[in-house]
């Protein structure tokens, strides 16, 4: 979604342009690709004629690369089923090429026009995809999409405002602050996993379910801005941060330190640099602690000593 070739959900804000010549996946096609890319089997009902013809064609593509989904790899180099170590990561990339590229590096209408045809038959299908046989799908989807998008991602990530705020001492001013309260919301959600297996062994920490979980409760979530894939994404972002820096070696788990910027993320991306009117973040950081969030949280904590008192 990130260098535009996923099409954004119903009602999000378009904010990367689609690559040249690029047929866009909708998000079931991309998770269909990710299965696929696991080695495992998928149930394509629902999916549509033209997705379960295009990925056995790129079955058939990657079959004779040797990368086919034949089980060859093995267990011990599996990521596990919601992780993609690097062969697999490979394996969907030459399927996101396969399926967003479809006329190689022809022209856009080109492409769409072979995505809309009706589909006959497997073998006719293979016939008319010959022409943009792997070679060439691949070689448009890294030099169209792939490496651009990759480029503007990092180039996005330098200009982040947030990142040069999250460091400044009015930011951690106002988390010093604030810390009494914050520390409260933090200790009581990182011990509200006890499914999760050594939760009660790291109640220092708080894990992405113990996190979500915190969030549904505060009604922070929603379908646009804050979705589950954003949530993952901003948890995964902070704690690679602080493994980069030497800070942290648990990529699984939030200190607290890294929990204030996983709420920093949460404020920036509520309330977006555009539209604070040249507000300092600092500013807006206080003003939604202050308004939403500690008032949110202080209210469930109050209750749940309640219920907890009671029963």
């Amino acid at each position: 979604r990130e260098i535009g070739v996923v099409k954004p959900k119903d009602g999000a804000e378009v904010e990367v342009p689609r690559p040249p010549g690029a047929v866009l996946l909708t998000s079931k096609e991309a998770d269909l690709i990710f299965q696929r890319a696991k080695l495992t089997e998928v149930q394509s009902r629902g999916a549509g004629v033209d997705t379960e013809v295009n990925l056995q064609l790129a079955d058939e593509a990657l079959s004779e690369l040797g990368g086919g989904s034949d089980d060859e790899a093995g267990d011990d180099e599996d990521g596990g089923s919601g992780k993609l170590v690097l062969h697999e990561f490979v394996n969907a990339i030459i399927r996101v090429a396969w399926s967003c590229y479809p006329s190689g590096g022809a022209l856009e209408e080109d492409a769409s026009s072979e995505k809309q045809a009706p589909v006959q038959s497997a073998s006719r299908a293979t016939a008319d995809a010959a022409h943009a046989m792997i070679g060439s799908r691949l070689q448009a989807f890294l030099q169209q999409a792939m490496l651009p998008g990759c480029k503007d991602c990092l180039r996005r990530a330098d200009e982040d405002p947030l990142s040069r705020h999250l460091g400044g001492r009015r930011v951690r001013a106002v988390f010093d602050f604030y810390e009494p309260s914050l520390r409260q919301v933090f200790s009581h959600y990182a011990k509200a996993d006890h499914e999760s297996g050594g939760a009660l062994e790291t109640l220092q920490h708080m894990n992405l379910r113990e996190l979500v979980m915190m969030l549904k409760e505060g009604h922070m979530m929603d379908d646009v801005v804050l979705d589950s894939a954003q949530v993952l994404k901003i948890f995964q972002d902070v704690n690679a941060s602080f493994a980069e820096s030497g800070f942290d070696a648990d990529e699984d788990e939030l200190c607290y330190e890294e929990f204030m910027h996983v709420v920093a993320s949460i404020c920036n991306l509520k309330i977006p640099e555009s539209t604070r009117g040249g507000e300092p973040f600092e500013h807006t950081l206080q003003a939604w602690l202050v308004l939403t969030f500690i008032p949110t949280y202080k209210a469930l904590l109050k209750k749940a000593a309640k219920n907890k008192k009671n029963r």
